[in-house]
């Protein structure tokens, strides 16, 4: 194993970089290394870690409504006064007869022809607005919550043999 096969090694290990001696026929131990090493030395710092959650929101097409018009049917009535000419006839008696000049009776037969007039309803159907509908999309903010378990690292101290063991904690770190 060559010396710089070793220091890759060891600074992968131990997350530092060691610079070589630039002397020649140094030899590397890796006690050189543990000189400025403090991994295992007092004080000591451990990492006490938590979960906290983060909520991210994001917009997704949930549903949809759809808004169509159809057409209903229903039978209207509508009275409508409609006129229309009927012949009325009337005989008078005369009240002094006369005689007729050079008219044979029951010859040239005369005809009146009477033109009679009737109102006749056209029934016709338009259509009108009545209603105008407006479609628009509103947000409404709603709070939903959600229970969700989150863990964090709690500090174990086991004391070996017959030792005091002083824990202190600064409240203003949390």
């Amino acid at each position: 194993m060559t010396l710089e096969s070793q220091l890759r090694d060891d600074s992968v290990l131990r997350g530092t970089t060691y610079q070589a001696p630039t002397d020649a026929n140094a030899h590397f131990d890796y006690r050189d290394q543990d000189a400025g090493d403090t991994l295992f030395k007092t004080p000591q710092r451990l990492v006490l870690l938590e979960e906290r959650v983060i909520v991210e929101k994001h917009w997704e097409k949930v549903g949809e409504v759809v808004i169509s018009k159809h057409v209903e049917t229903h039978p209207e009535q509508v009275d409508v006064s409609l006129a229309r000419e009927e012949v009325v006839i009337e005989r008078h008696p005369v009240a002094s007869p006369q005689p007729v000049q050079g008219t044979t009776l029951g010859s040239g037969g005369e005809t009146v022809h009477v033109d009679l007039e009737a109102e006749r309803a056209k029934v016709q159907k338009q259509a009108y607005v009545t209603e105008e509908v407006e479609v628009r999309k509103e947000i409404v903010t709603e709070v939903e919550t959600f229970t969700v378990p989150v863990r964090r690292e709690v500090l174990d101290v086991e004391p070996a043999g017959a030792m005091d063991v002083a824990v202190t904690r600064d409240e203003g770190g949390q």
